[in-house]
């Protein structure tokens, strides 16, 4: 009965212990995840408007795109500088952005997939 006791006591802290180091680790500036939510939002509307052929309503999600590709830099966490393989990640993004901005309307959806597989090819190495 003491060794149950022990092992109960022992998972229990245990237990506190590691929901601790979770919540202090959490605890991350903010700025990057929420850049990079708010550009998927953007990029998810300029899809559908595009699918639905609504140009302008897609040329609107593109420009605040565009607008917040600047940051994605600048959302680096305090101390830590962009390497030359993400700066090119993230130059190529921003070709992806103009050259679908320059995209006729009824083609700008298969512009749109090399934009996605441009945020897809940062992700994979730095997600």
């Amino acid at each position: 009965m003491r060794y149950l006791v022990c092992l109960l006591v022992g998972l229990l802290v245990g237990a506190l212990v590691a929901t601790t180091a979770a919540n202090i680790l959490n605890r991350r500036d903010p700025y990057p995840k929420a850049l990079m939510n708010v550009m998927k939002h953007e990029l998810g509307m300029a899809s559908a408007a595009a699918d639905r052929l609504q140009c302008e309503e897609d040329r609107y999600a593109m420009s605040k795109l565009a607008m917040m590709a600047g940051d994605i830099e600048i959302a680096m966490p305090a101390g830590q500088k962009p390497d030359r393989v993400f700066k090119q990640y993230v130059e190529n993004f921003r070709k992806a952005i103009y050259k679908a901005g320059d995209t006729p309307c009824p083609q700008r959806a298969e512009a749109l997939i090399e934009l996605k597989n441009a945020c897809d090819d940062c992700h994979r190495d730095y997600r």
